[in-house]
């Protein structure tokens, strides 16, 4: 195979078309990596929105905890209460 270093018209066109789809591949390329990055940008900032809530929710879930302890607390007290009650009441 031999190269064609002759300065002729089609070699110019034939330089000009590998540089514009060289140059096309790269804008190609370059557009894809910027879709990625912001693609990625907004993932980290849903997860971290995702993070938030699941320390919400673990928030939520020991207060409701403590509360359902406090009411069985109550429950229980509310029952010896009523107990003394009828005891005392029997008892007359």
């Amino acid at each position: 195979m031999q190269i064609d270093t002759k300065f002729t018209p089609a070699n110019v066109i034939t330089i000009i078309l590998t540089f514009s789809l060289a140059l096309m591949a790269w804008t190609d390329v370059k557009g894809q990596v910027e879709s990625n990055t912001t693609a990625i940008k907004e993932g980290q900032i849903v997860a971290e929105a995702m993070r938030d809530d699941v320390h919400t929710l673990k928030t939520d879930v020991a207060l409701l905890k403590q509360d359902s302890i406090n009411a069985a607390a109550s429950r229980d007290e509310i029952k010896a209460n009523q107990a003394e009650i009828l005891k005392l009441l029997r008892s007359k």
